[in-house]
């Protein structure tokens, strides 16, 4: 029997069996439980929407409400059957956190999301 815990992103911990016996004998089930969840700080990245196409895409560098951020990701939405204008899905982040972003280390849900419109985008590097 093994036991042994997993950390993702900080977010949650996992503590997993494996090879479970019973009287000695391994029956190899597996199983894990959540032990805690939401117990650390989150990731400071964010999922920014952006109304409009200010005309930016991956790897620039944009400034929201005073603050820079670096875009990891841009998704593009409503071109076809959506509103009047489209919509930019951005994951957004500072330079140190590129390595999470690359390595998928956090949970999308679980990260702040904000609405502008994008004359309140500046960019500062495309």
């Amino acid at each position: 029997m093994f036991e042994g815990s997993l950390s993702i992103g900080g977010l949650f911990v996992f503590r997993f069996v494996t090879g479970v016996s019973v009287g000695g004998v391994g029956v190899g089930r597996r199983g894990f439980e959540v032990d805690k969840y939401g117990c650390c700080e989150p990731a400071g990245m964010k999922k920014l929407i952006v109304h409009g196409d200010p005309g930016f895409r991956k790897d620039a560098v944009i400034a929201v409400d005073g603050e820079e951020y670096v875009v990891f990701g841009v998704a593009r939405q409503g071109e076809w059957h959506g509103p009047d204008e489209p919509q930019l899905w951005c994951t957004v982040g500072t330079e140190d956190e590129r390595e999470t972003y690359d390595r998928r280390d956090y949970i999308p849900m679980h990260i702040d999301t904000e609405s502008v419109d994008a004359e309140a985008v500046e960019i500062v590097e495309s």
